[in-house]
């Protein structure tokens, strides 16, 4: 895994976007913006966090592979992104006028799981929430209609597709040592993870996507 190409994406990365005037006027109906404040704190509370979990278990295999090294550099990378994304829908939903969320069963479910087994089966929980997140921001970018959070979610959108290819390439690395059974597995039991999580976040927030 090429590590260090991603140390210098998240770096370039981080200054490649102005924010939006949020002083200005939302246009947006009062049952829009309910709908929206309601989901995005959900995604808001899901991007806060330090990242302890996965920073551990990325030092428990440092002294095994040489790699993580600069691997473990991107991770925090990575992890200091997702914390711009948690301030930035943090005034999203200051500038639509509602309030944070301090806690949803589905972010303490998510990160209780994450913790069960080791660093692959984390990376596969983010991976999953990261191509779930793409398809929710492409939505809003594409069907929010208003000219704050068009930009933002697109902004958020391009981010999310770098991010699902920082795991992927995480898990190239990983699978290339796999016989190919234990691929073939993986991606069941992976595919079966994903589509359970995606019809929970449909039921939780297809008053905002629909």
């Amino acid at each position: 895994m090429n590590a260090k190409r991603w140390i210098r994406w998240f770096q370039e990365n981080r200054e490649a976007y102005s924010e939006p005037d949020w002083s200005q006027r939302c246009p947006l109906p009062a049952g829009k913006r309910r709908a929206l404040i309601d989901s995005l704190a959900t995604f808001q509370l899901g991007e806060t966090g330090g990242g302890t979990r996965l920073r551990r278990f990325v030092r428990a295999q440092t002294r095994h592979e040489p790699f993580t090294e600069d691997y473990r550099q991107a991770v925090d990378l990575f992890i200091a992104e997702e914390n711009r994304h948690a301030s930035l829908l943090a005034k999203a939903i200051g500038y639509l006028g509602g309030r944070l969320r301090e806690r949803h069963w589905s972010n303490h479910a998510f990160r209780g799981v994450r913790s069960l087994i080791n660093l692959e089966f984390n990376i596969q929980l983010l991976l999953t929430a990261e191509l779930i997140a793409e398809a929710y921001y492409g939505l809003l970018h594409e069907r929010s209609g208003d000219p704050v959070l068009t930009p933002l979610c697109g902004k958020i959108v391009r981010d999310e597709v770098m991010h699902i290819g920082f795991h992927a390439a995480f898990f190239r690395h990983r699978q290339a040592t796999w016989l190919p059974v234990e691929s073939v597995l993986w991606s069941l039991q992976f595919q079966t993870i994903f589509r359970l999580v995606q019809e929970l976040v449909w039921q939780d927030h297809r008053s905002c996507l629909g």
